[in-house]
């Protein structure tokens, strides 16, 4: 929204997809990766337009920790209204209502699940109690760290 926000003709709006909005992204995204591990500096990078991390060469691949995560498509039928829709602006203070139907959110999961998988990335997918699965994330994220230690 930033980038947006700051020249309009940026190439993508909020409103397109996550393949127009990645590609017109990546090129400052790699940039912004790059000179953190060249600093010895940590980021977390948050969004679903970001699978292109094979684009690094192996020296700096080896210093990412890449996490993907989805809804299984159970936990977006059980959930969708009272904790995916009631939380949505957690973090986002957007006033615009939910424009996704359940059936459009579980198509985008099932569709990035894919993604993931084929770009070989690890991907985890929240069954039922996400409080609980999220820790699994964590769990490996924390394992990787140690093996780089």
């Amino acid at each position: 929204m930033g980038l947006y926000r700051g020249d309009e003709y940026c190439g993508f709006s909020p409103s397109d997809n996550t393949e127009v909005i990645g590609d017109n992204l990546w090129p400052i995204l790699k940039g912004i990766i790059l000179t953190n591990i060249e600093n010895d500096q940590h980021i977390i990078i948050e969004g679903g337009y970001i699978l292109y991390l094979k684009d690094f060469d192996i020296n700096y691949s080896e210093e990412i920790i890449s996490v993907f995560l989805g809804f299984s498509t159970n936990y977006i039928q059980e959930n969708f209204e009272e904790r995916i829709v009631k939380y949505r602006n957690a973090v986002e203070r957007r006033s615009w209502p939910e424009e996704r139907s359940m059936q459009e959110l579980i198509e985008e999961h099932k569709e990035f699940k894919a993604q993931c998988l084929q770009a070989g990335v690890r991907y985890f997918e929240i069954e039922s109690d996400y409080d609980k699965e999220i820790l699994k994330v964590y769990d490996y994220i924390e394992a990787e760290k140690q093996k780089r230690s």
